[in-house]
C-alpha cells in the first residue's frame, strides 16, 4: 500500500528563500552543428566531426546522491544506481566513465576536486553531471544550489558549470534532480545488458550536439516529489529513454515527454520548462 509521508517530510527552503525545494534539469547543449547557417546543409568536415565524436568520444558521468540523508536517503540511493545502469545499457565500456559520489562525501570540496580530477579529452568528450539530493533557489542570486551533509554544505549551480567548462568538453550536461515529498513504494530494479555500441537516443543526445540547452524540471516555488525508486522525474527520465533508446531524440521531445509523464502522476505539481529557447 502506498503511504505518503507527513507533510514535515518534505524539504525545506534556505533561511532566507520561502519557497519550497524543488527539482532541477539544465542541460548545456546547443546548436546543432550539422547545418550550415548560410546554406542549409551539411558540410563535410561538419559530418565527420560529428561522427568521430559518436564513435570516439567519451562520456564521463559523475553521479552524486545525499544517500546518508536521514528522511529520503533510499530515494535518492536508487537514484544512484538507475541513472549509471541507464547509461551502461546505451553507451559501451569503452566509451563511458563512471564516478559516484554519495554518503559523507556529498559536500561541495569534494564534489568540485572530483569534477577537477576527470581526465578528459577536450572538444570531443561529453561531461554529464547528475545529482540527486536537495536542493534550493535564491531568487536574489536568480541560480539554484545544490546542498551536502544535512544542508550544512552547499555548492551553488554556477560553481559546477565553471569547474567542468574550465575541462573544455564538447558537451556539458548538468542534471540535479532533488526531492521532497514522496511515497515509500520499492519497485525492483530491472537488469539490462549492457551496451555494444552507443544507441541513437544517447548519440542524438549526448555525443553528437555542442552548445548551450538551459533547462529546469520544476518552476520556482514548485515541489519536486518521488518514491523509493527514485524522484519522479529521474525515474520517468530513465524509463523514457529506455523505452526510446532505438530512436534519434531532441531534448524539446524529451522534455514534453517527461512532463506529460509527471503531469499524470497523483499530486504532482512540477513542471519542466526551457529557461533558455531550445534549438
Amino acid at each position: 500500500m502506498k503511504r505518503e509521508l507527513p507533510a514535515t517530510q518534505h524539504r525545506v527552503s534556505i533561511h532566507f528563500v520561502p519557497v519550497k525545494l524543488f527539482a532541477v534539469l539544465f542541460v548545456w547543449l546547443g546548436g546543432l552543428p550539422v547545418l550550415s547557417p548560410s546554406t542549409g546543409v551539411v558540410s563535410a568536415q561538419d559530418r565527420s566531426a560529428v561522427i568521430v565524436r559518436a564513435t570516439t568520444g567519451k562520456i564521463h558521468l559523475i553521479m552524486v546522491a545525499d544517500t546518508n540523508d536521514f528522511q529520503i536517503g533510499d530515494s535518492f540511493s536508487s537514484d544512484l544506481y538507475h541513472v549509471p545502469e541507464l547509461f551502461a545499457e546505451n553507451v559501451p565500456k569503452r566509451q563511458l566513465e563512471v564516478t559516484a559520489v554519495s554518503g559523507n562525501d556529498v559536500r561541495r570540496k569534494k564534489i568540485l576536486d572530483t569534477i577537477g580530477a576527470l581526465r578528459i579529452n577536450s572538444d570531443l568528450d561529453t561531461v554529464v553531471f547528475y545529482f540527486s539530493g536537495h536542493g534550493a533557489f535564491d531568487p536574489d542570486r536568480k541560480e539554484h544550489l545544490f546542498f551536502g551533509l544535512g544542508r550544512s554544505d552547499f555548492c551553488f549551480r554556477s560553481e559546477i558549470q565553471k569547474a567542468i567548462q574550465q575541462l573544455r568538453p564538447q558537451l556539458t550536461v548538468i542534471i540535479a534532480d532533488t526531492c521532497s515529498v514522496y511515497y515509500r513504494t520499492p519497485v525492483p530494479a530491472p537488469a539490462y545488458p549492457p551496451a555494444e555500441t552507443v544507441t541513437p537516443a544517447f548519440r542524438s543526445l549526448f555525443l553528437e550536439p555542442v552548445g548551450l540547452i538551459d533547462i529546469n524540471s520544476s518552476q520556482p516555488g514548485q515541489e519536486a516529489g518521488g518514491n523509493s525508486n527514485g524522484g519522479w522525474f529521474t525515474s520517468t527520465l530513465c524509463s523514457y529513454l529506455r523505452e526510446q533508446q532505438k530512436t534519434r531524440l531532441d531534448w524539446q521531445t524529451v522534455l514534453q515527454a517527461v512532463n506529460r509523464s509527471v503531469q499524470g502522476i497523483p499530486r504532482a505539481a512540477q513542471t519542466a520548462y526551457a529557461v533558455s529557447p531550445l534549438p
